[in-house]
């Protein structure tokens, strides 16, 4: 090998670059970006060697073969140098193509959870806020009357009260009923044959038991109706000790409805007691209470709880609201009448969310207090009271005429079911007190 040669080794090939050629060749098929750049920087004329320069390199190499001198120069491909302005430019296309990339995925991010969430949404509307139920036929278009069995109180045998008190609270034959109070009841009938979607009715004497009902067992969709039985069964299981009504829970962004309530729009991440939650329920209706409520307490426990007081409908569908029927709703308020004539603090408490809020449909007259729990979604709209009459009754009205156009319907049921009540009761008492 010439002079020449052998001084072009040794000032372009320096011990460093032998060394990094002896550690980088056995690999050389496993290079990297990084790797081929320090070789481009190290050995820049390493494309241009002879023959004779690459058999010098061999020999003092000795692991170097011409198979790796060829990997090598084929990794050493020559680059078109770059003027600075170009390598900025080059850095910030490469730049900006990556930022475009992040605000890609961040936008394809946010769309799926904004569709997520929207879709979540419009479940829960559908579900609730946009519930609309079809109905083909009512399953019983007629009225039926019967009469409840109820405990007689002691009295002294045989003695005045004793007749009397017994006498108001037996059962009176069916057919044995006076036109006064007949009459009221084909005019119920006639009332919810005209419609449709004047759906179901009951009315309950609390005292005696007799009970008048219109398709009282034919489901349709609860709506806020639902608040009533979850919120009786979590005061009476706080009154037993099983359910801590101070147990603080959070609401969270999963609990967003955007039906009625305040919570939503207070802020997220704040507590609220099992109290707060029921009142907010029950008083305000709240969809969030409602919801946060139903993650905590298990909803089967609730079924349970209910079925074994002879309610069907409740929880039929796998879903926190579900259907009612008037046969249901009336077990609801007569248990918590029930409750609340226990006389605790707690069954006063549970009463007052219920007797003294502004979603009461069924008003009936002379300003007679009443306990609501109404409910209205979609094509859907009820009612189920207590009337604290002298004797105090249960009505339930449940409609499918929708949350606008359910019209006079409460005012024209409330009406007649006094009337029906009022009738019942003169009949009773002037058959007892005259007997």
């Amino acid at each position: 090998m010439n002079k020449e040669v052998n001084n072009n080794l040794n000032k372009n090939t320096s011990q460093e670059d032998i060394e990094f050629l002896t550690t980088a060749v056995p690999i050389i098929k496993d290079l990297n970006d990084e790797q081929i750049e320090m070789l481009t920087t190290s050995l820049p004329v390493i494309k241009d060697y002879t023959e004779e320069e690459i058999n010098e390199l061999i020999k003092k190499i000795p692991t170097l073969k011409k198979e790796d001198i060829a990997k090598i120069k084929d990794a050493l491909k020559p680059v078109e140098k770059q003027s600075n302005k170009e390598k900025i430019i080059d850095l910030l296309k490469t730049k900006r193509c990556k930022l475009l990339i992040i605000l890609g995925i961040l936008i394809i991010i946010l769309t799926v959870i904004s569709v997520g969430t929207s879709f979540a949404l419009s479940s829960q509307n559908e579900e609730y806020e946009n519930y609309f139920f079809e109905i083909d036929k009512k399953e019983n278009p007629n009225m039926e009357i019967y009469n409840i069995p109820k405990d007689s109180p002691n009295f002294i045998k045989d003695s005045k009260a004793s007749q009397i008190v017994s006498c108001m609270q037996s059962n009176t034959p069916i057919e044995k009923l006076p036109e006064s109070v007949t009459s009221v009841i084909n005019e119920i009938n006639d009332y919810y044959n005209k419609s449709i979607n004047r759906f179901a009715y009951k009315y309950v004497d609390i005292y005696t038991g007799f009970t008048v009902s219109y398709n009282e067992n034919q489901h349709i969709f609860t709506a806020s109706t639902i608040k009533a039985p979850t919120d009786i069964y979590i005061y009476e299981n706080a009154e037993n000790g099983s359910i801590d009504l101070e147990e603080k829970l959070l609401y969270t962004k999963k609990y967003y409805n955007p039906g009625a309530g305040y919570i939503k729009l207070g802020e997220e991440n704040t507590y609220y007691t099992v109290r707060e939650l029921v009142k907010n329920s029950a008083y305000y209706s709240d969809n969030v209470a409602h919801t946060m409520l139903m993650d905590r307490f298990n909803k089967d426990d609730m079924l349970a709880f209910w079925k074994a007081k002879g309610t069907n409908a409740i929880f039929t569908r796998p879903t926190i609201w579900g259907e009612t029927s008037a046969h249901d709703a009336a077990i609801y308020m007569n248990e918590l009448y029930n409750f609340y004539e226990k006389g605790s603090d707690i069954a006063k408490e549970l009463m007052s969310y219920f007797t003294d809020n502004g979603g009461q449909f069924l008003t009936p007259p002379q300003g007679l207090t009443t306990a609501n729990k109404s409910g209205c979604a979609g094509s859907v709209m009820h009612d189920i009271s207590i009337v604290f009459d002298e004797n105090p009754y249960i009505v339930i009205a449940l409609s499918n005429l929708g949350c606008l156009s359910a019209g006079s319907y409460f005012e024209d049921v409330s009406n007649l079911t006094y009337k029906l009540h009022k009738a019942y009761w003169d009949y009773k008492v002037s058959s007892c007190i005259n007997k």
